[in-house]
């Protein structure tokens, strides 16, 4: 009995496996790959936001801003994680101000509760443009060039598939196949809406290993609890009180984080260790009173 194509149902199988197996490797190394070309020259060093955004996403970038007013006393934190505003601080920043806003007009509130209510500032979307434009974080699109071998494998499968229902073969395991493939496909092109690319992983882990610059980007340098969370979580705050509150309200680094990379930043030991911090003023009474530490 001639056979279709002068191949077998095992061997196609066999070879189909092969192929889908390479193509998903290629495929998901060319998406990893893919993004802006050189970074132009000559600009402004990253913010200790960008930098949590970079790490982290939206609610890292409010972890660090967080971290910025419980140590200079504008914000207390007490027993259970709750967050309390005080007066006659000035924020330094815009995010700054709207954490500071959303605590003293919500006491009490939690960091997850916090995160949540401050979600869809536009402050998150200017940053993430910012990095974009910078070449440190992929925009948001269907990557078709990167899924061009998946596709190809996925169109063969689908003519054999076609052929064998036309000849009367059995075509059970070459579904199955095709259905992975689909599934595959559809990871492959998935936008990544907050994904690093590679110069913004060296980048991170420049920041976090306290370099001044990284593949031409200057980093604004980083001190302070606002650095250590920027670049390690929440728990890497300097303050052991405050990061086991932090810990004690179910809150971590890792909840939330939207900036994924293969690679991942440089880990919360990096940052959380008394080696890193920069000056006593980072470390020494970053509770500003017994009140803000839970008592």
């Amino acid at each position: 009995m001639n056979e279709p194509w002068g191949i077998s149902g095992p061997q196609f199988v066999g070879l189909y496996i092969t192929a889908l197996v390479v193509a998903t490797v290629v495929t998901f190394v060319l998406r990893r790959r893919s993004g802006p070309g050189a970074v132009p020259p000559g600009q402004e060093p990253l913010t200790t936001e960008q930098i949590a955004y970079l790490a982290g996403g939206p609610h890292r970038m409010v972890d660090a801003a967080l971290a910025e007013l419980i140590e200079r006393n504008a914000i207390r934190m007490v027993r259970g994680g709750r967050l309390h505003g005080t007066k006659g601080i000035s924020p330094r920043s815009a995010l700054e101000a709207e954490v500071h806003k959303e605590v003293m007009r919500h006491p009490g509130r939690t960091v997850v509760k916090l995160r949540a209510a401050l979600a869809g500032s536009p402050i998150f979307e200017r940053t993430r443009a910012e990095l974009i434009s910078r070449g440190l974080v992929a925009k948001s699109r269907y990557n078709f060039a990167a899924a061009l071998p998946l596709i190809i494998v996925a169109a063969v499968g689908v003519v054999r598939l076609v052929n064998g229902i036309r000849l009367d073969r059995p075509i059970g395991l070459l579904t199955f196949l095709l259905i992975l493939t689909m599934v595959i496909l559809f990871f492959a092109l998935r936008p990544k809406r907050h994904s690093r690319t590679q110069v913004g992983d060296r980048v991170l882990r420049a920041a976090g290993s306290r370099q001044s610059q990284a593949d031409g980007i200057p980093i604004m340098p980083l001190a302070g609890a606002a650095a250590l969370v920027a670049v390690g979580g929440l728990l890497a705050y300097p303050d052991n009180a405050i990061a086991q509150a932090f810990r004690g309200s179910a809150v971590s680094s890792s909840s939330g984080s939207s900036c994924s990379s293969s690679s991942s930043c440089s880990s919360s030991s990096s940052c959380s260790s008394s080696s890193s911090c920069s000056s006593g003023s980072s470390c020494g009474s970053s509770c500003g009173g017994g009140s803000s530490c839970g008592g």
